[in-house]
């Protein structure tokens, strides 16, 4: 009689079982299929380009040899030189204008740029004024037949 029993309680507990995981198989298909309504997705894409960044120096200044000649110049003479920078970029410029005596042979030279650091706004441009003056109070005879070489750089940047 316990064999029956047992028997019995065996049969009741596999349906049980079986009745629990159909349950359970039943409430997981239904429950993942209304939270699906519940997500997103999202997708995106981006893409980027550098700004153009170009100028023109235009100057008797410019050589490709790297000097320029001043022919005839003697002490009281003052020489003039125009250096003009063009911004064909798409981003404004800074210009800064430096000179430097490199040789030293005469040291009395004096010389400037009216403007050394300036902005050129896109596609606008600037004209820099640059002298040479030899003092006519330098005027000894040592000083005749040598050269002097003065170097003009112009530095550009790009402004952020």
């Amino acid at each position: 009689m316990k064999n029956g029993i047992v028997n019995k309680l065996k049969q009741y507990v596999w349906r049980i079982v079986f009745v629990l995981f159909s349950l359970v198989f039943v409430t997981s298909h239904f429950s993942v299929r209304y939270a699906a309504r519940f997500t997103t997705q999202g997708s995106g894409g981006d893409s980027a380009r550098v700004a153009s960044f170009s100028f023109t120096v235009n100057s008797p200044l410019v050589s490709y040899s790297g000097t320029l000649a001043m022919p005839n110049m003697k002490p009281g003479d003052k020489q003039t030189y125009s250096v003009y920078i063009a911004n064909n970029s798409e981003v404004v410029l800074t210009c800064v204008i430096s000179v430097t005596n490199v040789t030293n042979n005469l040291p009395f030279l004096q010389w400037g740029i009216e403007e050394s650091d300036v902005t050129i706004p896109i596609n606008g441009s600037k004209y820099f004024t640059f002298y040479v003056e030899w003092p006519k109070t330098a005027d000894s005879p040592e000083y005749m037949g040598l050269t002097d070489i003065l170097q003009l750089t112009v530095s550009v940047e790009q402004v952020d």
